[in-house]
Parts: C-alpha cells; structure tokens; sequence
C-alpha cells in the first residue's frame, strides 16, 4: 500500500497538476486565499484552529478530487508535529508591560 504524503507542497504540486489557479479554490470553498497559501506552504503558525483548518483541507482535497478524510489526516498529522517543533515567540516569554498585577 502507498504511503500519502500531504503536505503543503505535495497539495500545491497536484493543484498545479490540475491547472487550479489557488484563486479558484478560494471561490469555490470560500477560504481565504491566505490561509490556502499558508497551508501549501506548510507555514503552520499561522493556520487556524485545527477544527477549522480539519474543514479547510477536507473542502480543498474536493476540489482537487482526492479522498478528504486521508488530507485532512495527513496533514493534520505533519501539522501537530510542525507545532511541536515550533519555538516559543519571543514576546510570549517576555513580560507584558499593558498587564496590572495586584501585589
């Protein structure tokens, strides 16, 4: 059995496969054409919460007549992984300085 591997340049690679302008995907499922670039580019900080992004990439695999359930799971899979990996935001370690602190 074939092991699926998709990931952003994997979707984009069959997109482009298909002659869909990225455009087209966004009409059609009514996703931010950002958040289409962001998930082919694998820029997973920047995606929405996984039970919008597990409905993203089930509309974007439809348009692109490949099995919802095996992309959504697949990226998904490489997306938990990505933000395991993902090093803390600076700011987010820094003190915030608009915060009162009862004392």
């Amino acid at each position: 059995m074939r092991q699926l591997r998709y990931n952003g340049e994997e979707l984009r690679r069959i997109r482009n496969s298909e002659g869909i302008e990225l455009t087209e995907i966004a009409e059609i499922t009514r996703i931010s054409k950002r958040y289409l670039e962001y998930i082919e580019g694998d820029k997973y900080s920047y995606l929405p919460a996984i039970s919008y992004l597990k409905g993203y990439l089930e509309q974007y695999a439809i348009c692109l007549k490949l099995d919802p359930d095996e992309v959504s799971i697949c990226y998904l899979g490489y997306f938990m992984e990505g933000l395991n990996h993902r090093p803390c935001a600076k700011s987010a370690l820094e003190p915030r300085e608009d915060v009162e602190v009862d004392r």
